[in-house]
């Protein structure tokens, strides 16, 4: 591995940046201020050469991609994962990266690393459950531990309470025994009725408690997509409005590209 030369600048800027951050993060950190091509294993020996600690744990952090899953992958993921399921999320990555991944794998790409979509996963109106009309009676320990009918267990929530899950969106409680619905999906949709498929309500502003009507925005996951990939969507609600337009003309673009495309003609 050639050797690099720091310049005292470098030097400092490394010292300065150490403590408190994995050698991931400064080496990109390192390349960007400077413009260099800095491998990890370079600046691992420098730091190790001259007794530089993070001071943090052996090892990587959660974040970091595998094999399985490279960087860019993981960075889509968790920019687009809210509002796109396990199945719309693997065809999302082999469109886009030629990949071959599976409902089932990000099902478990999701839980690895603690990806919420959002998505309640309750059956949809007219839908038909798979055990409607069949009896399942309880056996052996089963019968004798199970709760009596009209138990209910200390920790019950009331039908209409509201609760905050692992993602910051609050959740309100819709039927029993345990249905829930996202807050502002409600919000929306006693306002401005059912929410179409294959769209998402977008909070403007970023704030997940505000639930002004003005603040919440019906977009397409296309579109959302678009608006992460592109980073249009700020703390400002005309801000993000703004990129709402913008992200529909790139998901027409992108659209118009495709049809030329599948008519052979120059593009």
């Amino acid at each position: 591995m050639k050797r690099h030369k720091y310049t005292p600048e470098q030097r400092a800027f490394i010292a300065e940046n150490i403590k408190g951050r994995y050698l991931k993060d400064v080496l990109e950190g390192f390349n960007q201020r400077f413009n260099t091509e800095l491998r990890l294993g370079q600046l691992r020996a420098y730091v190790k050469n001259h007794n530089l600690k993070s001071g943090l744990p052996p090892g990587l952090p959660e974040r970091y991609h595998t094999r399985k899953y490279p960087a860019e992958v993981r960075e889509f993921m968790e920019t687009n994962h809210v509002g796109i399921g396990h199945q719309e999320m693997a065809d999302l990555l082999n469109d886009k990266f030629g990949t071959s991944y599976t409902k089932e794998q990000i099902k478990n790409a999701y839980g690895r690393y603690k990806l919420n979509s959002g998505l309640t996963g309750q059956f949809k109106k007219g839908q038909t459950a798979w055990n409607k009309g069949k009896e399942c009676p309880p056996r052996g320990r089963t019968a004798e531990t199970q709760f009596k009918k009209g138990h209910q267990p200390h920790n019950h929530l009331e039908v209409g309470s509201e609760i905050l899950n692992t993602d910051g969106y609050w959740q309100v409680k819709i039927a029993e025994p345990n249905t829930w619905e996202l807050k502002h999906r409600l919000v929306y949709k006693e306002l401005h009725g059912e929410i179409p498929e294959g769209y998402v309500v977008l909070f403007a502003d970023q704030d997940r408690n505000n639930f002004d009507t003005d603040n919440l925005i019906l977009i397409s996951k296309q579109q959302l997509v678009r608006m992460n990939q592109n980073g249009l969507i700020w703390d400002n609600a005309d801000s993000t409005k703004t990129g709402v337009v913008i992200a529909d003309l790139m998901v027409k673009a992108a659209e118009r590209k495709k049809e030329l495309k599948k008519k052979g003609e120059n593009i």
